[in-house]
């Protein structure tokens, strides 16, 4: 009667160690890229505020950007906005997969995009 008690608990206690139970930390450096596009975050939680920096590169004039990033996180869902200099570049809503994994969409006016990023 116990047996499986036992083995349903020692379950539920290696998921959380391997990366697929809920991530309460998200700092570190994130990547997500294409063939034309390559964005990198640099993020530090502390509770639940996200803050930053961020690079990017792309096919477009000019070519690279440098941001700040400010934001909120509450497992799975990410909130970030990107400021290059004194502007307000893109707001950044994103969901955690896992301590790995991460997808984003991002709002560019009246467009929307998605992209995968890893944890490096």
């Amino acid at each position: 009667m116990h047996r499986p008690l036992v083995c349903i608990s020692l379950f539920a206690l290696v998921s959380c160690q391997n990366g697929l139970g809920p991530v309460s930390d998200i700092s570190g450096t994130w990547t997500g890229s294409r063939v034309e596009y390559r964005l990198t975050l640099d993020l530090v939680q502390q509770g639940s505020s996200v803050s930053g920096t961020g690079h990017s590169w792309g096919f477009i004039n000019p070519p690279t950007h440098d941001y700040t990033i400010v934001g909120t996180y509450s497992f799975p869902h990410l909130t970030l906005v990107l400021n290059s200099g004194d502007t307000l570049f893109t707001q950044f809503t994103g969901k955690v997969v896992d301590a790995k994994h991460m997808l984003r969409v991002q709002v560019f006016q009246d467009l929307s995009d998605t992209l995968a990023f890893t944890r490096q």
